[in-house]
């Protein structure tokens, strides 16, 4: 549960580095400075598993924005009661 918690919210970022760290790696065998070979495959992977934690974030986000704009309208429609008559 405590690696959920601390993974919470850093998902792209971890897609990101991983796939500068294969850009540069590609560039540098392509440079023929390192003799890495990055299977095509891994871009593809990178890429859809940004895409997805992307999705989800932004997932997240509207169901806070939609909540917040439904206790928003919840409140506003809270009327003060009516003074006691006698």
């Amino acid at each position: 549960m405590k690696f959920i918690d601390f993974a919470s919210g850093k998902k792209t970022y971890a897609a990101v580095t991983v796939g500068l760290a294969i850009g540069i790696v590609q560039g540098l065998n392509d440079a023929h400075v390192a003799h890495i070979e990055i299977p095509g495959w891994a871009d593809w992977i990178v890429m859809f598993l940004g895409l997805g934690a992307a999705r989800l974030a932004i997932e997240k986000q509207s169901e806070k924005t939609a909540a917040a704009a439904l206790a928003k309208d919840i409140l506003a429609e809270i009327a003060p009661p009516a003074p006691p008559t006698r």
